[in-house]
Parts: structure tokens; sequence; C-alpha cells
């Protein structure tokens, strides 16, 4: 079943142009990866150091093996270098309806 992950996270002040340019780096990437069907990333309106990623993937499974290559490669390090709080995770089941 895919699933659709919302990754938010809450910037340090002045690294929000950081993060979104690392992102288009490693998007066409992360589009190609086995199981990702769709990754966006979206910046506040009111506070642009409020971001979330956005993501669905074919299964959980395929997620977490994406973010571990990520953990490996040192792109989760980089981001949470960037973060001004603890980021939230959330991992929902697509419904057809």
């Amino acid at each position: 079943m895919s699933v659709k992950v919302v990754f938010e996270l809450n910037l340090q002040e002045g690294k929000t142009s950081d993060l979104v340019e690392m992102m288009r780096g490693a998007f066409p990437f992360t589009r190609k990866y086995d199981g990702c069907e769709r990754v966006n990333i979206c910046v506040g309106q009111e506070d642009q150091t409020q971001v979330i990623l956005v993501s669905e993937w074919a299964s959980k499974e395929k997620y977490l093996a994406y973010v571990q290559y990520r953990t490996d490669d040192g792109s989760i390090a980089k981001i949470g270098s960037m973060l001004a709080s603890e980021p939230r995770l959330s991992i929902y089941d697509i419904q057809d309806a």
C-alpha cells in the first residue's frame, strides 16, 4: 500500500534557501529511487522557517530504505544542522475515497 510521508521542519533563521537548494540537488535522484512516487518541498507563506517535505512511496519499507541511504550519505545530518527544533515525521496510509 502506498504511503504519504510528511516531514515537518522548523529551520534556523536564514537556512531556508540552503535547504531548498539542497533539495533541488537531491530530488532528481530521490524521484528515481526505488519506491518513490512523488516528492516536494513546501515553504510556509507566513513563516519561511516552517518547511515540509511531502512524499509518496510504494510502501513504508521503501521509504525507510531511502532514509537509511540518506543517513549513510550524510544528508540527514546536514538537514539536522539546519534545524531550530526537533523535526516531526508522520507516515500515512493512502486510502481510496
